[in-house]
């Protein structure tokens, strides 16, 4: 097959010394540890500590530059990479250290972490080194557009990451520049992956650079990306200046309790979260001149009270109607809807309760955490039993059904449609556009990562979530535990925050926007990374046949290599 069998005459594994391997296997490392420092991390900050100095808070939130060249090695080891066997091992090694460098808070998950961290490094080890050999296929198709079929083959890498059961839409190359809001605009088009596809292209040609040289084939590359960089950013900046306007606005109090989620394991008590959410919506009520539209608990802030399917209490005398009763506001808050209590069934969910306690709507987590939240094959025993055994998960949660679009009534007149992803499912675009095309004017993330005791965890949630605001032009409002609890606004800007790990709450007014019809993203999904996958496909199949029987002219305007 030629797509398997085009080495140069340079890069034959033979004629490579031990020491070329080793540069590109250094190259490769070097790249899985500049995209964690790319990322939101501590590794910056922790360094400044050491030297007895205190990090400013930007420390933490990566870095957009890093971005710019963070792959730019590892893809120049794919395309010089002798043969596949030695790409997938230098996807083993990027996928072993990025992985374990970007996600280290995931150790701090407690008796849980050898499953979250040892589990999450070993999984991207095995995709990596599947992903780095189908790079070095398509880096061999077509040295006129090697940097273009990388970038569209990092992307495909990353879509295929971010969906399904294993999705997990953590340190994709577009992240870095989350920040730099008039480049990231266009993803109200493209979704997240346009801005991932045009990342690559920017590593990709720093690649080709090396490979080429000064050829005038890579200028002419260049001057293509620098003309998409230059589309991005004028239609940013067109598109932040141009006003949406606002049909109501809602008072919300955000709530951030900061409570310790292992309180009894790390030997703190047992504090309980609700009476701290009760107490301090209290406070928020009595001290604002007006009472608040709603107010927004945590995920998992209410687990002493449980809500069964016909919206009756249990136990039904409990502590939390009468503090609701107290506060006279509607509150949404992350709690456990009981399904089945025979079969100890339970949904990790949103309820809503009107000011006078009674539950007005749930709705139940329909992305769960693969093997922590869902199981596989979880109703065979010997499945049951290792996970309860050996994991120590006893039941896990039963997914949810619903696209749930709560209503509010506001005190201004009108209502206040929105939906609420529950802890990681504001990292999903298709989630939360569906939520969207149902009619959720805004979306409320709960979520609780205060487990990870870290900044960089916070952070790194933050910035995959802000992108769901662009990408609908609705605003989106986070209430945490520890952080970050915000309100971020249609263009991805940060309207209020608390402080990390501050038990506090904020008031806040979120303008309401119903812009005339629905952003490309929107309605569309996915299209980007779909048509790449198409594009991807075509290329491969019309590769492997014979050249009499390929489409005139292919050659020339794709397949430039001469084929062997």
């Amino acid at each position: 097959m030629p797509f398997l069998n085009r080495p140069t005459a340079s890069d034959t594994f033979s004629s490579m010394t031990s020491g070329s391997r080793l540069h590109l296997l250094l190259l490769t490392l070097l790249s899985s540890v500049l995209l964690p420092l790319a990322l939101p991390n501590e590794f910056v900050a922790g360094a400044i500590k050491i030297l007895g100095q205190k990090p400013d808070e930007s420390f933490y939130w990566g870095n957009a530059l890093l971005g710019l060249i963070c792959i730019a090695p590892a893809f120049y080891a794919i395309c010089r990479a002798p043969k596949f066997g030695f790409a997938a091992r230098l996807g083993l090694v990027f996928g072993v250290v990025s992985t374990a460098l970007s996600n280290f808070w995931l150790m701090f998950f407690q008796g849980f972490s050898v499953w979250t961290y040892g589990g999450t490094t070993l999984g991207y080890m095995g995709v990596n080194a599947l992903v780095f050999p189908f790079l070095r296929g398509l880096s061999r198709l077509s040295p006129r557009y090697r940097p273009f079929l990388l970038a569209i083959g990092w992307t495909v890498y990353e879509y295929f990451k971010s969906i399904g059961f294993f999705g997990y839409p953590w340190g994709l190359v577009a992240y870095p520049v989350g920040n730099v809001l008039p480049l990231i605009q266009f993803v109200d088009i493209t979704g997240v992956w346009g801005l991932s596809l045009l990342m690559a292209m920017i590593n990709a040609l720093i690649a080709e650079y090396a490979l080429a040289g000064r050829r005038l084939l890579f200028r002419r590359q260049g001057a293509f990306v620098v003309f998409l960089l230059a589309c991005a950013f004028v239609y940013g900046v067109w598109r932040m200046a141009t006003p949406i306007p606002a049909a109501s606005k809602a008072d919300v109090v955000l709530v951030q309790q900061n409570v310790d989620p292992w309180g009894r394991e790390n030997g703190k008590g047992t504090e309980n979260s609700l009476d701290v959410n009760v107490k301090l919506t209290l406070e928020a009520v009595r001290s604002l001149p007006r009472r608040p539209d709603l107010a927004v608990w945590s995920e998992s802030s209410v687990s002493s009270v449980g809500v069964n399917l016909d919206g009756t209490y249990s136990p039904p005398k409990n502590a939390l109607v009468p503090g609701v009763q107290k506060g006279g506001v509607p509150v949404l808050f992350g709690g456990i809807v009981i399904i089945d209590p025979d079969k100890q069934a339970f949904w990790n969910a949103a309820v809503l309760a009107s000011k006078d306690g009674a539950v007005l709507d749930t709705y139940g987590k329909m992305h769960p955490v693969p093997f922590a939240e869902s199981i596989p094959f979880y109703e065979f025993e010997p499945v049951r039993l290792f996970f309860r055994n050996v994991v120590g998960i006893w039941n896990p949660w039963v997914i949810g059904t619903r696209y749930t679009v709560f209503k509010v009534p506001l005190a201004a007149g009108g209502t206040m449609s929105f939906s609420v992803p529950i802890c990681f499912e504001d990292a999903f675009s298709d989630l939360n556009r569906q939520f969207i095309l149902r009619g959720a004017d805004l979306l409320v993330n709960i979520t609780n990562d205060s487990w990870s005791k870290t900044w960089s965890s916070e952070i790194q949630h933050f910035q995959v979530a802000r992108f769901r605001a662009i990408e609908n032009r609705r605003v989106l409002v986070r209430s945490t535990n520890g952080g970050v609890s915000a309100v971020v606004g249609p263009w991805g800007e940060i309207r209020t925050r608390i402080p990390f790990f501050e038990r506090a709450w904020r008031d806040v007014d979120i303008p309401i926007y119903r812009e005339a019809s629905l952003t490309p993203y929107t309605r569309f999904g996915d299209w980007l990374p779909r048509a790449l996958i198409a594009f991807v496909l075509i290329v491969l199949i019309l590769d492997v046949l014979p050249k009499k029987k390929r489409p005139p002219g292919l050659d020339d305007l794709l397949l430039s290599r001469p084929r062997t």
